[in-house]
């Protein structure tokens, strides 16, 4: 199983660059069912809170190795600016399966961040999805 500093270095030069510019998903990861397109409305900073907890769920489901993380939003974010909030869920491929793990993000006007939830993770190891919490 991989360390958190490996995890969270790789899963950081992962995310670099903006994943709303890129125009489709790599081939190997599939969108989703429910989600509407690539990419993501977090910002750094949120993308690297978020990674934090969602690697808590990848260290308990057994991911070993991660390969890839790619975002998808669920729904376009909703509200006026400042206050929006909005659903995706982010693809984690690992040697040994796929995990999906959904969140939901609520801006906060009064101090201009957001805050998040991290819902569940879906593990899809030889073509078979379980849920875990």
């Amino acid at each position: 199983m991989m360390n958190r500093t490996a995890l969270l270095v790789l899963a950081g030069s992962l995310l670099a660059a903006p994943f709303a510019a890129q125009a489709a998903p790599p081939a190997a990861t599939a969108a989703p069912a429910g989600t509407v397109q690539q990419g993501t409305f977090a910002s750094e900073q949120l993308q690297k809170d978020v990674l934090q907890h969602m690697y808590v769920l990848l260290r308990n489901d057994g991911c070993q190795e991660l390969l890839n993380v790619v975002p998808f939003l669920r729904a376009q974010p909703e509200g006026e600016m400042g206050s929006r909030n909005w659903s995706e869920t982010w693809v984690f491929e690992c040697s040994n399966g796929r995990d999906e793990i959904d969140a939901r993000f609520q801006e906060t006007p009064q101090d201009g961040g957001a805050d998040y939830s991290v819902s569940s993770a879906t593990r899809h190891t030889f073509g078979t999805p379980t849920a875990t919490k």
